[in-house]
């Protein structure tokens, strides 16, 4: 399993596709896909998860040897966002919203070729596939190729409305928000641009897809900067912009010309200071592959910026134009079959790991690589969730990421980080470990499973490979927290310092027949409040109050595991962090804590199920727990707690016993509140909060007291 690649970068290049939805009136790109076998690839699960049940409307497109090859079947990893059935719809056009989802990761059985589409089915796939607009009590909505968004804005304005306008793709997937509070544009955002630059940015897009007007659809923001030119200003300022930016498109060459490097290093004395920082940004990305069209979606700017300091870079000749006439197609190599990447799953990965990110042009396939590093694990004692520092474009997402010439994980998007963290820490990626890709392939029918062939990385090999504890990555990312500037050390989610979270995680699930969803080529998830109209995070967020503080030191330590008959007998497994649980499986917890106190265990096992106090197993019979002493829930080793795929299990330790034994009412109250204060998120860290705020009542005799939550179980998961 551990043999080197002996061939270049271009020939692996061969290896990765574009993910195209074939069946509406021109392909929309989703994302990309690598081959793993010669009939099957594997890709991030939020490009497909859609097209679950309907595979016929996906094709891979190779564009370095011209190939196209239909989907038989797509298989989604079976623990990819359990905490709803999700109602994931496909992806925009123009760009791509940033969020965090466990298990991103998918395999596609490939046909040989395309399987012909009538034209009725073409329709109902695309009606399938489409997103109703919300219902709206009062509210605007329709075709922006009907109505200028220009006459929309001071529309919305003039009449003092507050709300936000919600730019969709043809299929009514959000790409784009503007927020208007009174006679006020106040924010504005698309794809990675905020503010100014993004209403700017929509429209010398001149975007011709669908809105809607949702009145008082506030915006939930990272920071309070604002919009500060009027309304009018503002407007007049995105004309100007507008037809400078043609002109300066005509100037270049038009949109799609490539630009690429002339000299070896960039001169910033030559160029006006208006341009400089674009310029050093657009010099990290000139690698004659990318259109002008697109250099936006690398860099801060508009297109205004961008053209504006190509326009400087070509004067001062540090920069030329490309043309693509070498590629594969004029020299024929196209006829060489593309190899399958070998999966590096034995590779032990660590912080500063140099990687190589491989993703493809569209014309000729030539490879698209970036060199960067692996920053380290998003949560402790999570091998999977990992973050990288090169930024990419929305379409290569799920593109494979190489060290030593080994794929080692799947691309998934930036991380949806609140503004500060991204201006402090720069280019904040996230992936996922190729170990998910084994999962998925376990999914697979005995049919689907090649036999093994000595010396070759085959999927039967895949599917019975046993991962070694040194695989994957073990080390935290270290982010620096941008209220108290202390370096995090256990997990790259929020500060252990001061509790403050770095970002919300935000999942997606079905309300009536409005599914909303799909990435923004952003760094930040506060977008999504604001592009996702019905996002169901519970996260309560204190970000200016003291109260809501992650548990340091830790309170308790944990241990849960669960018992299985095998083929000699039962056999007992610990769960790591993340591990999936089926219904009615056995559990037992072992609990130790670190200074005297009370718990209590709560288990729910539908979100419309009454809580249940497991733990004491019986009124009255709390008792305070010594340090160091192991509780053993349930208490007799011949018992087990079953629990549904659909179980929260939460955990809380107090200095005083909590007198909800008896009441089941109060136990869901209970259950509530500490469920709302740890959120949405799997691996939310341990809480500490004021006992009043848990129990929604005030005592004299523990006002100064607080109380330790933690979430053991979630939607089926083992979570810290």
């Amino acid at each position: 399993m551990s043999n080197q690649l002996n061939v270049d970068t271009a020939t692996l290049a061969r290896s990765v596709a574009f993910l195209v939805d074939r069946v509406g009136s021109k392909d929309i790109v989703l994302g990309s896909a690598f081959l793993i076998d010669s009939d099957k690839a594997a890709t991030c699960a939020h490009l497909v998860h859609p097209y679950l049940d309907k595979p016929q409307a996906l094709k891979l497109f190779f564009p370095a040897g011209q190939e196209i090859r239909g989907v038989k079947k797509v298989i989604s990893h079976p623990q990819f966002e359990r905490r709803g059935k999700t109602g994931v719809v496909s992806k925009p056009e123009l760009a791509h919203g940033s969020r965090v989802r466990a298990n991103d990761a998918a395999v596609l059985v490939l046909d040989k070729g395309l399987r012909q589409l009538s034209d009725t089915e073409k329709r109902t796939l695309v009606s399938q596939l489409t997103v109703a607009i919300p219902n709206l009590s009062h509210g605007l909505s329709g075709t922006l190729a009907e109505i200028d968004l220009f006459l929309i804005v001071q529309t919305i304005t003039a009449a003092r409305k507050s709300g936000r306008i919600v730019l969709t793709d043809s299929r009514n997937n959000p790409i784009a928000g503007i927020i208007c509070q009174g006679s006020l544009v106040t924010h504005a955002f698309f794809g990675n641009l905020y503010n100014e630059a993004a209403f700017y940015q929509i429209v010398e897009k001149k975007c011709n897809g669908n809105f809607y007007f949702e009145a008082n659809g506030g915006a939930d923001l990272d920071d309070d900067r604002e919009i500060t030119r009027p309304t009018e200003m503002l407007l007049l300022e995105a004309h100007r912009r507008l037809e400078e930016t043609d002109e300066m498109m005509q100037s270049l060459g038009g949109a799609e010309m490539i630009y690429g490097k002339s000299v070896k290093a960039l001169d910033l004395d030559l160029l006006p200071d208006e341009v400089e920082e674009v310029s050093k940004r657009l010099w990290h990305v000139l690698d004659g592959t990318i259109a002008v069209n697109d250099l936006w979606l690398y860099v801060d700017f508009d297109d205004y910026y961008v053209c504006k300091a190509l326009l400087e870079l070509v004067k001062t000749r540090q920069i030329e134009e490309i043309t693509l006439n070498s590629g594969p197609m004029e020299t024929g190599e196209h006829s060489v079959l593309a190899p399958n990447l070998v999966l590096g799953v034995d590779a032990p990965l660590a912080a500063s790991d140099e990687l190589l990110s491989l993703s493809v042009e569209p014309t000729y396939g030539l490879p698209r690589m970036r060199k960067g590093k692996l920053l380290g694990n998003l949560n402790r004692d999570d091998p999977s969730h990992m973050l990288h520092d090169m930024r990419l474009s929305p379409q290569a997402e799920g593109s494979p990421i190489l060290k030593a010439g080994q794929v080692v994980a799947i691309h998934c998007g930036a991380m949806p980080y609140a503004r500060e963290v991204q201006s402090k820490e720069g280019n904040l990626q996230q992936m996922i470990w190729i170990e998910a890709i084994i999962d998925c392939l376990r999914q697979l029918d005995p049919g689907e499973i090649q036999a093994p062939t000595s010396g070759q990385n085959t999927i039967a090999t895949l599917v019975n490979f046993q991962l070694s504890n040194t695989a994957g990555c073990h080390d935290i990312a270290n982010i620096n927290c941008p209220k108290c500037g202390a370096a995090n050390l256990c997990s790259a989610e929020s500060c252990s310092s001061c509790g403050q979270r770095f970002f919300k995680p935000s999942f997606q699930r079905r309300r009536s027949n409005w599914a909303v969803g799909t990435y923004i080529a952003a760094v930040i998830l506060l977008i999504g409040c604001i592009f996702l109209p019905h996002s169901i995070s519970r996260a309560t967020s204190y970000p200016n109050s003291s109260f809501h503080a992650v548990a340091k030191p830790d309170w308790v330590h944990v241990l849960i595991r669960t018992a299985s008959n095998g083929a000699h007998g039962p056999q007992v497994y610990t769960l790591k962090s993340g591990d999936g649980v089926d219904e009615s499986t056995p559990l037992h917890f072992y609990i130790t804590p670190e200074a005297d106190c009370y718990l209590y265990l709560i288990d729910k096992s539908k979100l419309d199920a009454d809580s249940l106090v497991v733990y004491p197993s019986a009124p009255g019979q709390d008792a305070q727990i010594r340090a160091g002493g192991i509780v053993e829930i349930p208490e007799r080793s011949n018992q087990a707690i079953k629990t549904s795929d659909q179980d929260s299990v939460l955990l809380i330790a107090c200095k005083s016993k909590l007198n909800f034994m008896t009441n089941g009412e109060h136990a869901d109250d209970i259950f509530r509140r500490a469920d709302e204060f740890l959120g949405i998120d799997l691996f939310a860290p341990p809480v500490e909060i004021p006992l009043s705020e848990l129990t929604g009542q005030a005592d004299q005799s523990t006002v100064n007291e607080t109380v330790y939550i933690r979430r053991l179980i979630k939607d089926g998961h083992k979570s810290q």
